[in-house]
């Protein structure tokens, strides 16, 4: 090979290296997940089998983390005590099952933290499936914002200590009166002898 290709080739190198660096460079950052078409802001934009409610993470299963090598597409389960419910059927105590990572279109759950959750049903097994696009949101929700009921509390879960106390007080009341309205009636029956 001549001298005169070596140079040609050197400078068609260089400039192939030096387009593929600008490219690299000037490149947009790409997310790996589009939420584009995914509802948002109003239970219509959600199946009608989307279950809807408000809770607190009590602890995240992640078996497979902690390795030197691990997948964001890893599945974690996450247990969260719900407060409230506001479309479908969901437990005291509800599971759903996301990935890991954001990065893989997972949604990532912190213990302690309260979410509103939009789960879909299970396509297979038994546990609610949430990510990224689901629409699960960090923090309670304005219900009538997104079309939704006042909500209720899951089944098994215990009745506000506010309610309890107003329904104490009421009984109370009840009874109070109760044996006031004997009482009266007594002493009417014992004045006409």
């Amino acid at each position: 090979m001549g001298m005169r290709c070596r140079a040609g080739l050197a400078g068609v190198l260089l400039a192939t290296g030096i387009a593929a660096t600008g490219a690299v460079l000037s490149a947009a950052p790409v997310a790996a997940c589009s939420c584009i078409g995914t509802g948002s802001g109003s239970a219509a934009n959600y199946p009608s089998n989307t279950r809807i409610f408000t809770g607190t993470v009590t602890q995240i299963e992640d078996p497979q983390g902690g390795g030197p090598l691990v997948s964001s597409m890893r599945p974690v389960v996450v247990h969260i005590a719900v407060e409230k419910v506001y479309s479908g059927r969901v437990g005291a105590e509800q599971l759903v099952r996301t990935v890991a990572s954001g990065a893989s279109c997972g949604f990532e759950f912190e213990e302690g933290q309260r979410y509103t959750v939009f789960a879909e049903p299970p396509a297979t097994g038994d546990l609610l499936s949430v990510g990224m696009c689901s629409g699960t949101v960090h923090g309670g929700i304005d219900a009538a914002a997104y079309g939704l009921g006042s909500g209720t509390s899951p089944p098994g879960r215990p009745a506000s200590p506010w309610r309890t106390a107003l329904a104490a007080a009421g009984l109370v009341a009840l009874l109070g009166g109760g044996v006031a309205l004997a009482l009266r009636v007594r002493r009417g029956a014992g004045t006409t002898s």
